[in-house]
């Protein structure tokens, strides 16, 4: 048998085959806003008419943003995130900072510099919707874990598990404080206190103890109590329960009716009430609400006057934002509805970003949508870029970024749009239920709310250098949760040199291989489980050209193939064949790189052109302006009204946005007109149809209205001229113009094939750790570079 040439054959098949799947994907990233990636218009107009139609809120969301060592990006981060296209009153954004952060002297800290902007935003907008979570030295990382403990771990999943223990007390302080004030004000406490004290009155008379317990804590009963407001009220019934049930036959139904009463009620105060076979046994805590058992006992040591004060300034804020939530909680007549509203105050959806990340500005108009229309909805993963950064990383870095980009945009939609499989998770761009209610074997997010089936969803493993992947898996293994797919592409940065970037990509693969144990004793379908199994060679294979084409022509020169010369010009061919793999760089390229040029185009334009338009207005009625300033107004003028024609670039950005068209549309009036104009006061960054179309012609008036001045010297300096220069040239980058973008196609087509290469490094070095036994667990940072206003 020729040996060397059956390995020729094998190696050539094997080259065809890589080129053939690489040629499907690229179609497959071709096709994707068509496809998985297409999004629709979504105004605020219709989401308010849509949960009208469904006689719901509309829904609100927390974004935690995790932030260990993010100085030099966490600023811009939260000023995008502050101009989502989303009613502020329906958004609230936490930014995790950690206390044992390396500090510098001289140097502001992440925690200080959120402090801050944070500060500044809620002024601005006059309300708390930014707000900075510390995480404390002694938290140990796991959810809801420990506070004093002397061993903690390092990374993403401390400080997010941190961030839900967090927004799981606030839920429940807010709640708990309206709800027993509620309960006071509507009479409901005073009536349980007044139902025990006639038990305790009728304790020695038989017969009119058990009238009145029937009275009062029978549910058939017109009278019936409902339930207690205060924990005390429960300690209190149960020790009437079991004197009742010392006193013999007498009263024993009675005491059975205390004891299912008290059995019903214990869940709401998080206590798990003993079995009937034992009744005086020790009531003991649910496992896993310690934490919030503790927040309840605080709220109800408050004074009267205080929750009474705190109820009434919640209203205000439930009139003015939530209307329909407010009108059902004015409307409960007894206390256990009372209790089902009170736990709809806040928002159990919690999105995740990096710190260096720009989340997509419309994703929460989709997400809203999503969830009034899909009551099985319990989570949502989108697309993620890492291009954040690309003109300020290495060139061998380039390539790297879109490689990712390519993959997740090929592969990801496709995984998730298996409802049998484990969605893994993406870390960013996610959108999941804090909880959920376990019923028949599936957890749900429909009311009624119950604490005994409540499940904690969303929790990350701080032992796993890839918590994200573990966690997807989990979600689907343990509570058949997954998440579905939605369109809208995060932006972030990539790791800036090649050293982090070997850094970054070996964490990533031991943590997928180490998520394989996990992986194999799951209930995953067998058919997920092999697919991931064989993760490390479809890994390998990718991109394996330029590997086939070395081991080939080593082979030759060897001298092992001599008897075969008819193989060198297949082998020729075979070698240029490998510029077959820049393809996915270039159509990764094509599509990213503009798109984050046309966002920054608009964001500036959005920011700058009102000031520029207000000085050139003053300026012709004061002074002329420059002939350069006036060159830059034409050029900018032309630009825009080239960039809205059909195909401009303004049209494109338009065409993926959610915009507000409603005037198009017959007018509304009544409650719908009064929450559409809340809505709208509370978006200051929504985009309207016709606003780019004024500023240009505000911009072609500005060149025929404004006067030009003769000399040189009869115009005085002024920052005019900077701003204008600015514009021009965010708009020159979004209409694709100049030099820049055809030098990094060049760059980019060189780098392609040594990255193929290089990028084999941090997998085979993830590998040996792994088939080693390396019980590495260390964290490492990925630097960031500055993350200004712009992406150029």
């Amino acid at each position: 048998m020729d040996y060397p040439l059956l390995f020729y054959g094998a190696a050539a098949a094997l080259f065809a085959y890589s080129c053939l799947s690489m040629a499907a994907r690229a179609y497959q990233f071709v096709a994707f806003p068509r496809t998985f990636g297409r999004t629709t218009n979504i105004s605020l107009r219709n989401l308010v008419e849509l949960s009208d139609e469904k006689s719901a809120e509309l829904p609100s969301f927390k974004i935690v943003v995790p932030a260990y060592q993010e100085s030099l990006v966490i600023e811009a981060t939260l000023r995008r995130l502050a101009a989502l296209n989303y009613p502020r009153s329906h958004l609230e954004i936490y930014v995790v900072t950690y206390e044992d952060e390396p500090k510098s002297a001289g140097t502001a800290t992440t925690s200080d510099i959120v402090r801050q902007v944070a500060s500044q935003l809620n002024t601005e907008t006059g309300r708390r919707f930014i707000k900075s979570l510390h995480v404390p030295l002694g938290f140990e990382g796991y959810f809801p874990g420990r506070l004093d403990a002397d061993h903690r771990h390092i990374g993403k999943a401390r400080g997010l598990n941190f961030a839900l223990r967090a927004i799981h007390e606030e839920n429940e302080r807010d709640e708990r404080a309206y709800f027993i004030a509620a309960m006071r004000a509507a009479g409901y406490l005073a009536r349980v206190d007044s139902a025990i004290e006639a038990l305790i009155t009728n304790m020695s008379d038989p017969g009119a103890f058990d009238a009145t317990t029937r009275r009062y804590f029978d549910p058939k009963s017109d009278e019936y109590v409902g339930p207690a407001t205060l924990s005390s009220q429960l300690y209190r019934v149960r020790d009437l329960e079991q004197k009742a049930a010392q006193q013999g036959t007498d009263i024993a139904q009675s005491a059975q009716i205390l004891r299912d009463y008290v059995q019903g009620e214990a869940a709401r105060f998080f206590l798990q009430a003993p079995r009937e076979d034992a009744p005086t046994a020790e009531w003991r805590i649910i496992p896993k609400r310690e934490f919030l058992h503790r927040i309840m006992g605080e709220v109800e040591a408050e004074s009267t006057t205080v929750l009474a004060e705190r109820y009434s300034a919640r209203n205000l804020e439930l009139a003015q934002d939530r209307p329909t939530l407010f009108s059902s909680l004015q409307g409960v007549e007894d206390g256990e509805a009372l209790y089902q509203c009170t736990r709809q105050l806040n928002s159990r959806w919690l999105a995740i970003y990096d710190a260096d990340t720009d989340a997509p500005p419309d994703l929460c108009r989709h997400l809203a949508a999503r969830i009034l229309t899909d009551p099985s909805a319990m989570g949502f993963q989108g697309p993620v870029a890492a291009v954040g950064n690309f003109a300020e990383v290495h060139p061998l870095c380039r390539p790297a970024s879109l490689w990712m980009a390519f993959c997740h945009a090929t592969s990801y939609p496709r995984l998730l749009s298996k409802p049998s499989w484990a969605h893994p998770l993406a870390g960013t761009n996610l959108c999941f239920r804090l909880d959920g209610f376990e019923r028949n074997g599936q957890v749900v997010r429909t009311p009624p709310y119950d604490e005994i089936q409540r499940r904690f969803i969303l929790s990350f493993d701080p032992e796993q250098l890839t918590e994200d992947l573990e966690a997807g898996i989990r979600m689907f293994s343990d509570c058949h949760v997954n998440a579905d797919w939605h369109p809208y592409l995060e932006i972030e940065q990539a790791p800036p040199t090649p050293r982090a970037l070997i850094a970054q990509w070996t964490r990533w693969t031991q943590g997928t291989l180490q998520t394989l144990g996990y992986v194999l004793r799951s209930r995953l379908p067998r058919t997920q489980k092999a697919k991931l199994a064989l993760l490390p060679f479809e890994v390998m294979a990718s991109g394996v050209g330029p590997v086939i084409t070395i081991s080939l022509w080593a082979v030759i020169l060897l001298g092992e193939l001599t008897t075969h010369p008819q193989l060198l010009p297949l082998t020729l061919l075979l070698t240029f064949a490998n510029l077959f793999y820049v393809l996915p760089f270039l159509v990764a390229y094509n599509r990213f790189r503009p798109l984050t040029l046309r966002a920054n185009a608009v964001e500036t334009l959005r920011a700058q052109a009102p000031l520029v338009l207000n000085e050139l207005s003053n300026r012709a009625k004061d002074r002329p302006i420059s002939a350069q300033e006036h060159e830059l107004v034409r050029m900018i003028a032309e630009r825009l009204a080239h960039g809205l024609k059909k195909g401009g670039f303004l049209s494109r950005y338009l065409s993926s946005r959610c915009i507000e068209d409603d005037d198009r549309r017959p007018a509304i009036a009544g409650e719908v007109a009064a929450r559409l104009a809340n809505l709208e006061e509370c978006t200051p960054a929504a985009l309207r149809r016709g606003e780019l179309v004024a500023l240009a012609t505000a911009f072609q008036n500005s060149v025929a209205e404004t006067p030009q001045a003769r000399t040189p010297g009869t115009c005085q300096a002024s920052l005019l001229a900077d701003r204008l220069a600015t514009l021009d040239l965010a708009l020159a980058h979004g209409a694709g113009e100049g030099a820049q973008r055809r030098r990094e196609r060049v760059s980019l087509c060189l780098w392609a094939l040594p990255f193929l290469l290089f990028q084999l490094i941090p997998y085979y070095k993830g590998l040996v750790r792994w088939i080693v036994g390396s019980r590495q667990r260390h964290w490492e940072k990925t630097p960031r570079t500055h993350k200004g206003a712009t992406w150029l």
